[in-house]
């Protein structure tokens, strides 16, 4: 009983594992390259004038200067925010 349930385990977190690769595989293929400075603060669910002031002004924060306007590159925002997390542990 205990060799099922361990074999059963073993199966199911390689299922999982599969998922996540399927879904991030998809998340890549489906992100656009650049966002604006609304879209990007839409996505971290936080105002605009909050994103303008405390996010998109940090030296960190990846972001590409086109005449005024500002556009955040999608990869380089993920990899931010997930060094971000990790600094934060």
């Amino acid at each position: 009983m205990k060799e099922q349930y361990e074999n059963n385990l073993k199966e199911l977190v390689q299922l999982m594992s599969d998922l996540y690769k399927i879904i991030k595989d998809y998340e890549e293929k489906a992100a656009p390259m650049v966002l604006t400075v609304e879209e990007t603060a839409q996505r971290l669910q936080v105002s605009l004038p909050t994103f303008r002031r405390y996010i998109l002004t940090r030296p960190d924060f990846p972001k590409i200067k086109l005449g005024t306007t500002y556009r955040i590159p999608y990869r380089s925002l993920i990899s931010w925010l997930d060094q971000s997390s990790t600094q934060n542990k």
